[in-house]
């Protein structure tokens, strides 16, 4: 009997010891790698990011880095050459011109290194407002600039030309009375009203849309996008694009030359117009009024022409030549691949 309670005693103590094991080695192998975590405190300007190695403080957010004000009088000339940004142009009534450039960057740190590689000038020459950018650096990319982004925001009097050079980035421009020389690189452009003598628009790759335009001379050429205009009045009005569709509302006009090669032309005539409008793969649409009068030389795959025009002279499924209400002004149309319609 005492045998087997040795006995008993002996497994308890064996089991218990067994535990005591198995805690040791739960304690040795486990216990001992403390939890990693990760901790993130943001604020308005700034994020800190914590982990189990170092510590990296990462600025972000916005930052204003060109305020200056410039006094100056109306018919000035605005010279803006910019490399990567997005520019709005804003008129008003005032004698104060302003530019305003603002960073924007996931890190503002390794950004303002960026920005300075720009070497940033906004100036007063006399009567000119100089803004522009002369990169000193050529690579970079949006993973090296930190994120950046630069908005540039110009104000000058209503009354001022404007020669402006956008790189890389979007444009947006005011109502401006002046002459207007405009060239895009890669980027959209939307435009105002513009009132001056000579205007002149270069975009590579990008729309661009235009409220209205009045001046002696207007010329559009575009490469790779889409031009719209509201009302056009004109003297000689040109505009050449390569790939995409042409819109304008033209009012009034002495000339016109207007060709494409990959797209529509849209034509909206409120009075007779002489001049040529060339097409290589597209239609060409025309609306005019019912009392257009005008003589007409129209060559396509198929021309037609509804409405209540009086028409005089031959007339073919893909021809039309002669004279509209009595004849007036010479307009040719011709288009390789496509159709002409008058409306």
């Amino acid at each position: 009997m005492r045998t087997k309670i040795v006995a008993a005693i002996l497994c308890v103590l064996a089991a218990l010891g067994l535990v005591n094991v198995g805690k040791t080695l739960t304690n040795k192998f486990f216990h001992h790698d403390v939890e990693r975590h990760e901790h993130r405190f943001s604020h308005v300007e700034t994020r800190t990011e914590v982990d189990r190695h170092s510590t990296t403080y990462v600025s972000t957010g916005d930052e204003l880095i060109v305020d200056k004000q410039f006094n100056v009088d109306e018919g000035g000339l605005l010279e803006l050459s910019i490399g990567h940004a997005d520019v709005s142009i804003e008129t008003s009534g005032s004698d104060v011109a302003t530019v305003r450039v603002t960073l924007h960057a996931r890190d503002l740190e390794v950004a303002r290194e960026y920005f300075e590689s720009l070497n940033f000038d906004a100036r007063q020459d006399g009567d000119r407002i100089v803004v522009k950018t002369e990169p000193s650096k050529r690579n970079w990319n949006r993973r090296s600039t930190g994120g950046a982004e630069i908005d540039v925001k110009v104000v000058v009097p209503r009354r001022f030309n404007a020669d402006i050079s956008v790189a890389h980035g979007d444009l947006k421009v005011g109502d401006l009375v002046g002459d207007l020389d405009l060239r895009v690189a890669h980027g959209d452009a939307s435009i105002g009203s513009v009132d001056g003598d000579d205007v002149d628009i270069n975009m590579a790759h990008g729309d661009l849309e235009l409220e209205a335009i009045k001046a002696g001379s207007v010329s559009f050429r575009i490469a790779h996008g889409d031009l719209m205009t509201g009302p056009v009045s004109a003297d000689d009005l040109r505009a050449k694009a390569a790939h995409g569709d042409l819109e304008l509302d033209l009012r009034s006009g002495g000339t016109i030359d207007l060709s494409n090669s990959h797209g529509e032309i849209n034509l909206s005539l409120a009075e007779a117009v002489g001049g040529s409008i060339r097409n290589s793969h597209g239609d060409i649409e025309i609306e005019a009024p019912e009392n257009f009068a005008a003589n007409v030389e129209f060559r396509a795959d198929k021309v037609k022409m509804s409405g209540n025009y009086s028409f005089g002279g031959s007339q073919s499924k893909s021809s039309m030549e002669g004279a509209l209400n009595g004849g007036g002004p010479t307009l040719k149309a011709h288009t390789s691949f496509g159709s002409i319609a008058v409306n």
